[in-house]
């Protein structure tokens, strides 16, 4: 886009300790970003060996826990961004870097999380809900910070440019990790998976006989490749902005942005031909440096083909297409940019409608994939007709959809794969509101004209944002080493080869990076913003961006290219609600690092059921047992987990061994659950003191649920299995008629 001519006071990193300051909270927000993209399964050990310090214990692995990062590292992650967002609003308000538009976005994402709390007091897990809350908050308030930073009167074009060479070494290390995953990690699970299958399901909370199998062994014998995330579909997600971010590297340079700093020095040194050979050394140095950025996008492209992620490869593809003619036809797009956008959303708008209307008159859309899909949206609207206001709380639909999911709907999902659906299931519709209206402000605001000069960076500058990586990647790998791996020599040194790699992405970056002027780097946060609405898009159909870190990483992306708020009137108008911004920011963290996170390292929160859980395990499995007070711990769990059908389960044993009924937590569980076939077999055949006329009513509903299965569904009972459950039945039938039947006169 065209930029203003007159040019700023100084240069950002030529602004004394206050722009010192706020470079270094930069790389503290982008520290934590990375720090979550890059975390892997075996953080659960790490958490354990960090909240043994805390004198915590923690329970096995298995369906009664949280996810596998630990709801307390997202706890602390969040507390210590807040932190950082509350410097930054006071460094923003010292610098005058306020304005009405950031002040206006504060207050609506205090509005969304204040909805939020709202509905997490009235969850059922609240618990989790806090946890999803904290999530959000973390990536909201981390990201406008970031917009702060990255405001033209603070560090403007070196923000972004910070900001870039940050997702580049990122993206640098997905490619790596992706890339080794499919080579070597996933071959080597498959082989020990197949000599030590009971062992390998075992470590995963399974049993050879349990329905889950099936699927489980299906997914990684199909090699998707999910890097530091927990699903393949959710790594393409992440895929499609990081690549965006190179894509746009490109093509700046592309849209003749290079240009070289108009110093006394340089023209001396370009006038002086003894000299040219040494002028001539950067030359190839640049377009080595191009030769890896060349290099880096298929090699990304590779990658997301890998993870098999269908709507993720041809939304990167469309948005790397959409990025190159962007670069190409500058120009042009720049002077009908708002008509571009404004037919870019209607263009979104006929085509949301368009798969709403064929989903309503046929029920299903089509693909497979799409039809459970529009499954998981329908049972969803039941959910919101209950539970308009407040939804059922974050982290809790899993909990609730057994209950109001189809019978011919073979999976029970932690999540509905649509952006809004979840967050109007879980925070209610005003919430998902104004998160849609935040996400609309932001995309339309960054097509605003910036008032930069259109110059290049300094020598000096360019110097420093190359430094800035010897602090940044050590520091990325220290903090890797402490919360995200274990103290295994294969582990250090594999993250040590990792922050190699991310030093040599910022690097490349960098190099790359300090030549372009304003215009250049105009182009490269326009594709962000492309990279962070394909993402968006994609999530219509997928499950990133509520909450976990590519939410984080889409937030972030977003800020960055709507950071070019003209500066403020009357700054001075505005000084006291920067201030106070920055007061309630550290006062929410305090808040959560005092209720929330310590005491979910010491097992102390009171809303937080795995301790009472980890009591339970204690007194029932260790000798000497108690059942009497595991009993007592099951039931403080259930009474902070209450919809949780793995914690029903385990009453319904331990009530079997305090020979007590059970027939009413057995209809308990089924109301939670109402199409579960397998968790029904299980029942009636685990459960020997349930009655014989409830047994024979649930071995029915076993045969009536398979029935509604589609015919190629692998959860469906074999031959063998259908077979064996009427055996029961009429065995179980044949036990009731002495004593039903009318005595012979």
């Amino acid at each position: 886009m065209s930029t203003s001519a007159t040019p700023s006071a100084a240069p950002p990193f030529a602004k004394g300790r206050l722009h010192v300051l706020a470079i270094l909270l930069l790389l503290g927000l982008l520290l934590i970003l990375s720090l979550r993209l890059t975390m892997t399964e075996s953080l659960y050990q790490a958490y354990q060996q960090v909240s043994a310090m805390f004198g915590a214990r923690l329970h096995p692995p298995g369906d009664v826990i949280a996810p596998e990062i630990g709801p307390a590292v997202t706890l602390g992650l969040s507390a210590v961004t807040l932190v950082l967002a509350a410097i930054v609003a006071g460094v923003a308000t010292a610098a005058r870097a306020i304005t009405s538009g950031k002040m206006l976005r504060f207050c609506l994402i205090a509005a969304i999380l204040g909805l939020g709390m709202f509905s997490t007091l009235q969850a059922d897990n609240r618990f989790a809900a806090l946890v999803g809350l904290c999530d959000i908050a973390g990536a909201l308030v981390g990201a406008w910070a970031v917009g702060l930073l990255c405001h033209p009167t603070l560090l403007g074009s070196a923000g972004r440019r910070i900001v870039t060479a940050a997702l580049i070494s990122v993206l640098a290390v997905w490619i790596a990790k992706g890339l080794y995953q499919r080579a070597v990690e996933i071959p080597d699970t498959i082989d020990y998976y197949t000599h030590h299958r009971e062992e390998s399901l075992a470590a995963q909370g399974m049993s050879p006989n349990d329905p889950g199998v099936r699927l489980y062994e299906a997914r990684m014998m199909s090699k998707e490749v999910a890097g530091y995330v927990t699903l393949s579909n959710v790594m393409g997600a992440g895929m499609i902005g990081l690549l965006a971010a190179l894509a746009g590297i490109l093509a700046a340079r592309m849209a003749g942005t290079v240009e070289e700093v108009a110093d006394p020095t340089t023209a001396a040194r370009k006038r002086d031909k003894s000299k040219s050979a040494a002028a001539s050394v950067e030359i190839p140095v640049t377009s080595l440096l191009l030769f890896f950025a060349v290099l880096l996008l298929p090699l990304g492209l590779i990658t997301l083909f890998l993870t098999q992620s269908r709507g993720g490869s041809i939304l990167a593809v469309v948005c790397i297409v959409a990025i190159f003619l962007g670069g190409y036809y500058w120009t042009r797009i720049v002077t009908h940019r708002r008509m571009i956008v404004a037919g870019s959303l209607l263009f979104l708008a006929i085509a949301a409608a368009g798969v709403l209307a064929f989903g309503i008159t046929h029920d299903r859309l089509p693909s497979k994939s799409l039809m459970f899909r529009w499954h998981y949206w329908t049972a969803s609207a039941s959910l919101i007709k209950r539970f308009p206001i407040t939804g059922v709380g974050l982290n809790n639909f899993g909990d609730y959809y057994a209950s109001v999911k189809r019978l011919s709907s073979p999976e029970t999902v932690q999540d509905p794969h649509s952006f809004f659906v979840r967050l109007a299931s879980e925070m209610g519709l005003p919430a998902a509101i104004l998160i849609g209206l935040l996400i609309f402000w932001s995309a339309l605001s960054a097509t605003r004209v910036p008032a930069e000069p259109d110059v290049p960076a300094s020598p000096e500058q360019s110097r420093r944002l190359q430094q800035l990586a010897i602090l940044f990647c050590p520091l990325w790998w220290l903090l890797h080493l402490l919360i995200a791996e274990t103290s295994e020599a294969y582990s250090v040194i594999l993250s040590f080869l990792a922050a190699v790699i991310a030093f040599a992405g910022w690097s490349i970056a960098a190099g790359l990076l300090s030549r372009l002027n304003a215009r250049g780097l105009r182009v490269i946060t326009i594709a962000l913003l492309l990279g962070a609405m394909g993402m968006f898009v994609y999530d219509q159909i997928n499950m990133a961006l509520v909450t976990g870190p590519v939410a984080m990483l889409f937030w972030f992306m977003l800020a960055a290219a709507d950071s070019y708020d003209a500066p403020a009137q009357r700054p001075g108008l505005l000084k006291p609600f920067g201030f106070a911004a920055a007061v309630v920011l550290f006062a929410a963290a305090v808040c959560i690092a005092v209720l929330a996170w310590m005491p979910a390292l010491n097992g102390t929160m009171p809303w937080d059921a795995r301790p009472w859980i980890d009591r339970y395990i204690t007194a029932a499995s260790l000798p000497p047992q108690d059942f009497t007070a595991a009993r007592t711990s099951l039931t403080e769990a259930i009474a902070r987990d209450p919809r949780s059908v793995a914690l029903r389960r385990q009453m319904m044993l331990l009530k079997e061994r305090l020979h007590e009924p059970v027939d009413e937590d057995a209809r308990e569980i089924l109301a939670l659950d109402h199409a579960d076939m397998h968790l029904r077999l299980n029942i009636a055949t685990e459960n020997s003191s349930l009655p014989l006329p409830e047994r024979i009513r649930i071995l029915k509903d076993v045969l009536y649920l398979d029935d509604q299965l589609p015919t190629d569904e692998v959860t469906r009972l074999s031959g063998k299995e259908r077979s064996e459950v009427q055996a029961m039945i009429k065995q179980v039938e044949s036990a009731t008629v002495p004593a039903t039947a009318p005595r012979a006169k």
